[in-house]
């Protein structure tokens, strides 16, 4: 004989609405960062006021429709065609394409670094002391 599941104790729904929360809270700032990306990337090939913002809403979009599809495949027991495969693996595709095409202007950042160190010890054998130039960025030409 089985027993029933337990009940969810109070913990586990406060780990599980958490968790809920958190990963909503990152897909928003994702969402946003990419969405950002791609109007950039869309004002910089002449698209201007609603064209580039509906640009990345498209791509975007296309990605939220085909997830939600093959979720409610899933859930009803379904299998689930090409098309929104097809759909996510395209709008994945495009979005991370906009993102690394937006990469160099935002990347440019990340080139800078330290281009010496100098390490000098005092008299004090626990003491180091330690001075970095300044920093010095690469261009992108």
């Amino acid at each position: 004989m089985t027993r029933p599941a337990p009940a969810p104790k109070r913990a586990d729904k406060w780990i599980s609405r958490t968790a809920t929360a958190t990963v909503a809270g990152l897909a928003g700032i994702a969402g946003a960062i990419s969405y950002s990306h791609m109007r950039m990337l869309a004002a910089a090939h002449g698209d201007a006021g609603w064209h580039a913002h509906a640009f990345p809403l498209s791509v975007d979009g296309v990605e939220i429709v085909a997830s939600l599809v093959l979720l409610a495949d899933r859930r009803a027991g379904r299998k689930s065609g090409w098309l929104p495969w097809a759909a996510l693996t395209i709008g994945t595709a495009a979005s991370l394409a906009a993102n690394i095409a937006t990469a160099d202007a935002i990347g440019s950042l990340s080139s800078c670094a330290p281009t010496s160190s100098t390490h000098a010890r005092s008299g004090d054998s626990n003491a180091t002391t330690t001075r970095r130039a300044p920093l010095r960025c690469m261009t992108h030409k």
